[in-house]
């Protein structure tokens, strides 16, 4: 078949990245792989113009731009003014023959910027919703950080900035109400104008459809790389942890559940359980003393690259998961998934997409129970090999890079050949 060309504009990109930025650059090598041309392009807080690198084997435009720090006028900083440049820089990388050209967004900067663009080049774009950002304005879906909402209307996003910044500040954020309800019919209206909408899961599939065509939606996982990933393990860790050891992987988030940590670690020791907790994605003193408290150890690396998160993955004992909201599908499971780590999570979300209690993992819907959900993991060594072997088969069958990308290209064709409307 024909290579296509395929422009990716991404928020966030390797080397120093999350979960979401290495989902982008997977997607790129996978795309190469199949013989496809792939740039990625890259906005950069703070820096100016344009420069071009080479990540791992991707061509990447890093594209500069300033915004400052003031809460909403950041946000239209980063997005209504920096969008058309964005787009600007998106053209300059489109090739000659257009034919076979497809501009991908991973984020809302490059989805944005990636609509505007394509409506000057007339190609087809792809959108990859990877969190809430279509239906609130803070992108968790959560009410006061706290809270998960189906709906946020006026009344909604007015009360939920009051929450998330107090009663002062809050009340003063109410005056900035106008610009972000117009912010978020921008989002929307974006939206709609894609070709196609990748949705990661069945759950992120439903929330979308009131605002895209359900011709238009695709629920396809973020994909992984085997064969590196198992290159990556094959060397040891260089962190270095005495005995077994759980592992807690993102930020350090209340809607990635931290703050739950050390009621999930009671439950651990409660339930017998022994072993220390390691956090990669930082360190927080008043959590850290929280979890000492409950009488076991912890250690938190305030910083792990990804090799290194890898190589611990196939190492721990358990890789507790407690995300309370609704995630859309983790990276973090993905990965742990493919290096066969024991995973103990919350249902959250998409996360049931991936995983099913006892098969691939154990589930649990409260703190107290993924506590003695890691506690069985530590007293049965035959279990835990069972859901390793069990998520590593849900890796190869539904995650690996040949299927996912197969099923990215297929629908880039379709636009390319008009089969998805605007």
């Amino acid at each position: 078949m024909q290579p296509l060309d395929i422009l990716l504009p991404s928020d966030v990109f390797p080397p120093r990245s999350g979960g979401a930025g290495w989902s982008a650059f997977a997607l790129a090598r996978a795309l190469q792989d199949r013989g496809h041309r792939v740039t990625a392009l890259v906005p950069q807080r703070g820096g100016r113009g344009i420069s071009r690198r080479v990540e791992n084997g991707v061509a990447v435009v890093d594209v500069g731009y300033r915004a400052p720090n003031v809460p909403f006028v950041a946000n239209w900083a980063r997005f209504e003014r920096f969008w058309p440049r964005f787009a600007q820089a998106i053209v300059a990388a489109a090739p000659a023959d257009r034919g076979s050209l497809v501009i991908h967004g991973q984020h809302l900067q490059g989805i944005g910027a990636a609509v505007l663009a394509g409506a000057t080049l007339g190609v087809a774009v792809v959108a990859t919703v990877r969190d809430h950002w279509p239906y609130h304005y803070f992108n968790t879906g959560l009410h006061g950080d706290n809270v998960p909402l189906d709906h946020f209307g006026v009344a909604a996003t007015a009360t939920d900035l009051i929450a998330r910044s107090g009663p002062l500040l809050g009340s003063l954020s109410v005056l900035a109400l106008p610009y972000v309800l117009r912010h978020m019919q921008r989002r929307q209206a974006i939206l709609a104008r894609c070709n196609a909408v990748i949705s990661l899961s069945g759950y992120i599939t439903r929330r979308l459809q009131p605002l895209v065509a359900p011709t238009s939606l695709h629920p396809i996982p973020n994909l992984v790389d085997l064969t590196e990933l198992d290159r990556v393990v094959a060397s040891s860790p260089t962190t270095l942890i005495e005995g077994r050891f759980i592992l807690f992987v993102g930020k350090l988030a209340r809607n990635k559940g931290a703050h739950l940590l050390p009621e999930i670690m009671r439950s651990l020791r409660d339930a017998g359980g022994w072993a220390t907790l390691v956090i990669a994605g930082g360190a927080d003193a008043r959590l850290l003393a929280e979890i000492r408290a409950v009488g076991l150890p912890v250690l938190a690396l305030d910083w792990a690259d990804h090799d290194e998160v890898l190589r611990l993955m196939a190492r721990c004992a358990a890789l507790v998961f407690p995300s309370t909201w609704g995630e859309p599908l983790s990276r973090v499971l993905l990965e742990a998934c493919a290096v066969g780590a024991p995973i103990a999570a919350m249902p959250t979300g998409g996360t049931p997409d991936v995983l099913t209690n006892g098969v691939n993992a154990l589930t649990a819907p409260t703190a107290t129970g993924l506590g003695r959900a890691v506690a069985r993991l530590l007293a049965q060594p035959q279990l835990a090999a069972d859901l390793s072997h069990g998520a590593r088969h849900t890796a190869e069958t539904r995650l690996a890079a040949p299927v996912v990308a197969a099923q990215m290209e297929e629908v880039y064709r379709g636009c390319i050949d008009g089969k998805y409307p605007t």
